[in-house]
């Protein structure tokens, strides 16, 4: 082989094998680069996943705590409303009254304080109003009355009684 020299001893090939090393280099520090972004975002779409799994998760948990919340006050609310509705029912209002049959025994005061003259009285039931067991005129304060069954009870101008 003589006349032929060996061409990977030339200068210009030696430049050329020089750019393309460079070039292979880049090319794999690009991949490096690539590969590692790829798994930096493939790791941060992992976190975020699971912050979202977390996050699901704690909502769960809050709705099933808001629900039974939601759940407590709409029992309370109709135990209140129950409530509401017998104190209601139990309240004595101006007119006559038959213990037992319209309003309830017991002892009954006046919600609220008499302005003017409130006049009441208890009767023998039956009687038309002939037999008054004890009988009042207030100007003023909280009246109290007792009630049996057997009675009628008749309030005038005195408000509202409510049982004690």
């Amino acid at each position: 082989m003589l006349g032929h020299s060996d061409p990977t001893t030339s200068e210009q090939y030696q430049s050329l094998k020089k750019d393309h090393d460079e070039v292979v280099a880049t090319v794999d520090d690009y991949k490096t680069a690539v590969a590692k972004a790829e798994k930096d975002r493939d790791d941060a779409i992992d976190q975020m996943k699971r912050d979202i799994a977390t996050r699901e998760a704690d909502l769960t948990v809050r709705e099933a705590a808001a629900k039974l919340a939601e759940d407590a006050v709409a029992a309370r609310e109709a135990a209140v409303t129950t409530t509401e509705q017998q104190i209601a029912d139990a309240q004595i209002h101006d007119g006559t009254w038959t213990v037992g049959v319209d309003i309830a025994p017991g002892t009954y005061r006046t919600i609220e304080p008499v302005s003017g003259t409130c006049y009441w009285a208890i009767y023998k039931s039956g009687t038309n109003k002939d037999d008054i067991v004890q009988n009042d005129i207030v100007n003023g304060g909280y009246p109290t009355v007792t009630i049996r069954e057997g009675q009628d009870f008749e309030s005038s101008r005195c408000g509202t009684w409510a049982p004690q």
